[in-house]
């Protein structure tokens, strides 16, 4: 149910942008009020998508990608995703240290040969 809304939702916004397009190149009478009108529908439709598929997901109880709570949802997956995070900040930090740790290796050997 919820891609048949979105589907018809992208359908929709298309339709109404040729049809403006058209209108707009064969320069009939209301283009002018056309294209408002798919300015307002461009921000209307997905909104009630929106709300479409959050409705849909209160009444069954199922989790949507209209929740408001989406991060929270899944206590597991959260603590997957944040502990996969962590590692990959330490495995960043690593090799920036190691960078600047080879960096500053050949420094130290210039200076060597200049003082003897």
């Amino acid at each position: 149910m919820k891609r048949i809304i979105a589907w018809t939702a992208i359908i929709a916004l298309a339709g109404l942008y040729v049809m403006t397009l058209i209108s707009a190149l064969l320069a009939k009478p209301g283009s002018d009020r056309l294209f408002h009108f798919c300015l307002g529908m461009t921000i209307a439709v997905p909104i009630l998508a929106w709300i479409l598929i959050w409705c849909i997901g209160r009444f069954t109880d199922k989790k949507t990608m209209a929740d408001l709570d989406i991060l929270n949802s899944n206590e597991e997956e959260r603590a997957r995703m944040e502990e996969a995070l962590h590692s990959e900040m330490l495995h960043s930090e690593m090799l920036h240290s190691e960078m600047l740790h080879s960096e500053m290796q050949p420094e130290a050997s210039k200076n060597n040969k200049t003082t003897s």
